[in-house]
């Protein structure tokens, strides 16, 4: 269980500053042939990515493109068209997280509303146990033979039968123009030639066939398996392999060969094996993926993909899907590449506290040119040449206790990169499954000379010793920034839209043709408001902040008009639902006597276990008025009775001197981040406490409920709170803490394992505001 106390404060961001962090900064280019999109919603607004029906991903986040190449308007930002004939490469990441057990949620890259053959990905596995409740899916392809006006578009629906929710994340959409000066192959695989996948080492048909070659440039040729990389340096290759199967706790690895498959050798870092199949609450499809830079040393090296079993024996197939490949001959000029297997503070890569990974001098490729890299703070690539850089990263890790998931992110100048995470990690350690990894392509946009990119991990699900199995990918590709010819006529363009509890916010960016500021009027629910602009380097931020927070569910309708420089009117209509729930706290219930000398919290443990009731290990059963009557010390032991018959309460074996009738035993804390287990990292604050008094005078620790007690010093304003608990919980607000009718602004009722929940409320004046948690526990971990 953990709580924020007095004396310990946790920033949490609200929903509205996340949509925030999706605008780009002040110094604005967008790539040349490139659309970098971003959101944090489907279409209409949801987050929620539950159901079997394919919902469209919206990219109003943020939005940058050439002009020239694509079109996207932020009033249907679901559709990204292409205004060229060519090939297309395409990478998507989509972060989430959710209280789904054994759910898949799927990614899908659609034209014209067909799907993208190999495009998919379905290595979002949630078991939503010891933690683990956070995954990512992660696409990079090849789109051949695009025509002008074709239409891109993104998909998610949930590929298993559980239906709790789960939540997006800041997903990410890159799609880039390959002109005829790129050197680029790209292929699909119907297979190996034999439909199971998951086959031991050693035996025929092990390796993907491409017999769907859409793209083939002057520095490859294929043949069957082998595609013949004919020049020696970098190479940029991405794969794509969907899974389906009816084996529990399958997982098929996937390596990269160069050579002849005889006596070739393995690319260093190329593996992949993040495809993990359950197949319990339908959860049957997986995926793998790789990206990353894989150097030769000799012409005409052969590049082959091997398949093979990693953990439980079955027949997995592609499940009537393709593969895909995708590789790029990549100029060393504007290029980082290295590889690690350690962070910088050891060899753990699910540390409870964030590290970053430590990338090693041996193997690398780097244009000094670009990139500062060296001495001892091998953690940091330092920009030199100001500009947008594409990111390809690979891991494959093992180790760590059952349901461990690092979480793998990447930082400019120590501030996370909104959406650049891979969370596909779930080991399960059953079967033989212990190795699990991660991939992503995203753009980091205009970084600045001096901005310092690192790459860090940190604990998400359970924890353990996590290392690398193997060693760890990282490339930074520099990209042309977009360059307009004189006279450009091009005109200023939305890039970011989001409204919410707060008010809202846009970007306008300049081209050709400028905003006219001056001109700019906000119309908001049929009245013009004043908006705050500000602008610099071609990007103009509008901001514009409610009077009073508009009520939970309430719609908004704004227009735009303003005057180009070039004196052309334009204008455009936007929607907006404050989908932010939060619950509105009196003054009323404030305190005027405090103790402001000492923090912490009141803790009562109860317990009735087993040891008393000879039934079910948790008498509440996992409820929270059942909790709440335990704590009452209302539940009566029909094996002890009075002298008149009457059944007595039992007795509270989490107070070492009940041994006659119901007590409680009082405990003060400074803190609240406790576990039953010693040594453990389950919550959010590091290094966990013990329960005072559990396990109890029987020895047991399960039948907990409890309370904790404290007073909140809450400022005027919106704040959110959380609750992390193993199982559930109830959290109110009211002048007496025992008082039932005490407003609850949290609520879990029910098991689960350690899992946040998040809630909000909106402080009508600062104050002293009396807390009370109630948490209970039943049977495994607490």
């Amino acid at each position: 269980l953990e709580l924020q106390s007095v004396k310990m404060k946790q920033l949490l961001i609200t929903m509205s500053a996340v949509a925030a962090l999706g605008l780009p900064a002040l110094a604005q280019a967008a790539v040349s042939n490139t659309a970098w999109l971003q959101g944090t919603s489907l279409d209409g607004g949801s987050t929620d990515l539950r159901g079997t029906n394919p919902k469209l991903i919206s990219w109003s986040a943020h939005s940058s493109i050439d002009p020239t190449a694509f079109k996207h308007s932020l009033v249907d930002a679901t559709r990204l068209t292409v205004t060229k004939d060519g090939d297309y490469f395409v990478a998507a990441t989509l972060p989430m997280q959710g209280a789904a057990v054994r759910s898949v949620d799927t990614l899908e890259v659609f034209v014209n509303d067909e799907a993208v053959p190999g495009a998919i990905s379905r290595c979002t596995y949630i078991r939503n146990a010891d933690g683990h409740s956070e995954s990512s899916a992660h696409i990079a392809q090849l789109i051949p033979g695009l025509k002008a006006n074709d239409v891109i578009t993104v998909k998610t629906y949930r590929g298993s039968t559980e239906n709790t929710r789960t939540d997006m994340g800041m997903a990410s959409l890159f799609v880039e123009l390959l002109d005829d000066g790129r050197n680029v192959f790209g292929s699909t695989s119907a297979g190996t030639g034999n439909a199971n996948l998951n086959r031991a080492a050693g035996e025929e048909d092990m390796y993907l066939k491409w017999d769907g070659v859409g793209r083939e440039g002057s520095a490859f040729s294929a043949a069957d398996s082998a595609i013949t990389l004919k020049d020696q340096g970098s190479y940029l290759v991405t794969v794509n392999v969907p899974l389906q199967g009816n084996v529990a706790r399958a997982s098929v690895g996937l390596s990269l060969l160069l050579g002849d498959p005889e006596d070739g050798d393995w690319a260093i870092g190329g593996l992949a094996q993040q495809g993990y199949i359950r197949n319990a609450n339908g959860h049957n499809k997986a995926s793998i993926h790789f990206s990353g830079v894989v150097n030769t040393a000799e012409v005409n090296t052969d590049l082959t993909i091997y398949l093979e079993q990693r953990a439980a024996a079955g027949n997995v197939t592609l499940g009537g899907k393709l593969a895909s490949i995708f590789i790029e001959k990549i100029s060393t000029d504007g290029l980082f590449h290295a590889t690690a297997t350690q962070m910088f503070n050891g060899e753990t890569w699910s540390p409870a506290n964030k590290d970053q990974v430590y990338w090693e001098e041996e193997d690398r490729v780097i244009d000094s040119n670009t990139f500062g890299h060296g001495g001892d703070d091998l953690q940091n690539i330092v920009i030199k040449k100001a500009g947008s850089y594409l990111l390809a990263y690979n891991d494959v890790l093992e180790g760590g206790n059952a349901r461990a998931n690092p979480r793998i992110t990447v930082e400019v100048n120590g501030a996370e990169v909104p959406g650049a995470q891979t969370k596909s990690h779930y080991n399960s350690h059953a079967n033989d499954h212990d190795e699990v990894s991660g991939s992503m392509v995203v753009l980091l946009e205009n970084l600045a000379a001096d901005d310092v990119v690192t790459v860090s991990a940190q604990q998400e699900g359970s924890g353990g010793l996590v290392t690398a199995a193997e060693p760890a990918l990282l490339s930074l590709i520099q990209k042309d920034n977009l360059s307009l010819p004189a006279g450009d006529q091009s005109p200023p363009r939305f890039s970011s839209f989001s409204g919410d509890l707060d008010g809202f916010s846009a970007i306008i960016e300049d081209f050709g043709l400028k905003l006219d500021a001056a001109t700019l009027k906000a119309t908001l629910n049929g009245e013009v408001v004043d908006v705050t602009v500000d602008s610099a380097n071609g990007v103009n931020s509008i901001s514009y902040a409610f009077a009073t927070f508009p009520s939970s569910g309430s719609e908004h309708a704004l227009n735009f008009a303003f005057n180009d420089t070039g004196g052309n009117a334009h204008s455009m209509d936007f929607a907006f639902t404050v989908n932010t729930q939060y619950q509105t706290i009196s003054p009323a219930v404030s305190m005027s006597d405090v103790n402001k000398d000492k923090g912490g919290f009141r803790v009562n443990l109860t317990q009735i276990s087993a040891i008393q009731t000879e039934g079910p290990v948790e008498i509440h059963g996992n409820s929270w008025v059942n909790a709440e009557k335990q704590i009452r010390g209302e539940y009566l032991n029909p094996n002890d009775v009075d002298d008149d018959d009457n059944p007595l309460p039992y007795l509270n074996e989490a107070d070492p001197d009940a041994w006659e009738g119901w007590s409680i035993a009082p405990v003060d804390v400074d803190y609240v981040n406790m576990n039953q287990d010693e040594g453990g990292n389950i919550g959010n604050f590091g290094e966990d406490q013990m329960f005072p008094n559990i396990p109890g005078w029987g020895d047991s620790t399960d039948g907990i409920a409890g309370e904790f007690l404290t007073a909140l010093h809450l400022e005027k304003g919106f704040q959110t709170l959380g609750v992390n608990s193993d199982d559930g919980f109830s959290a109110t607000i009211g002048t007496n803490f025992q008082d039932i009718e005490s407003q609850q602004i949290g609520l879990f009722n029910g098991g689960r394992g350690a899992a946040d929940s998040l809630f909000n409320i909106v402080v009508e004046e600062e104050g002293y505001y009396p807390l009370r948690v109630l948490w209970w526990e039943g049977g495994g971990g607490a």
